[in-house]
């Protein structure tokens, strides 16, 4: 395995990690957002 390759193969899983992580970020304030207003009415 190459350096090009090794460094490609990383990015590529950092850019997973922040995308499994913005997803989890959103669902939560969503989630947060619906339960609030659940409890108002």
């Amino acid at each position: 395995m190459t350096l090009i390759e090794a460094g490609m193969i990383t990015l590529v899983a950092m850019l997973l990690v922040f995308f499994v992580l913005a997803a989890l970020g959103g669902a939560l304030v969503l989630f947060k957002k619906i339960f609030k207003e659940m409890k108002d009415d």
